[in-house]
């Protein structure tokens, strides 16, 4: 399983020296002074507008949350729209968007 992010201008961000997954990213992409806790850098990296994705053996897990609230697919900016959908589809991968299955075009 890979994990990363996506951020609003389509460039893909994958763990750097000593970054261990989505959490270190995060804290690393946020800066040096973030002193969040795991809920409040998730939320920190959703709100600057990072997608946070999984790319497991059978599906492309992506997600992204403000307010408690589940973005909509629709909602994301077109290049990352554009780069989960073809990303899922050149794997051959099913695209599950905030834990529902999203059908590329």
């Amino acid at each position: 399983m890979t994990r990363l992010y996506l951020s609003s201008d389509g460039t893909v961000r994958t763990p750097g020296p000593g970054e261990h997954g989505h959490l270190d990213m995060g804290r690393t992409i946020l800066g040096p002074d973030w002193r969040g806790d795991v809920e409040d850098t998730y939320a920190g990296m959703w709100n600057a507008g990072w997608v946070r994705v999984v790319d497991s053996p059978e599906t492309l897990i992506a997600e992204q949350w403000v307010d408690g609230q589940p973005v909509p697919f629709a909602s994301l900016p077109p290049v990352q729209q554009a780069w989960l959908k073809a990303h899922s589809v050149q794997v051959g991968k099913q695209l599950v968007w905030n834990a529902r299955a999203v059908t590329p075009e």
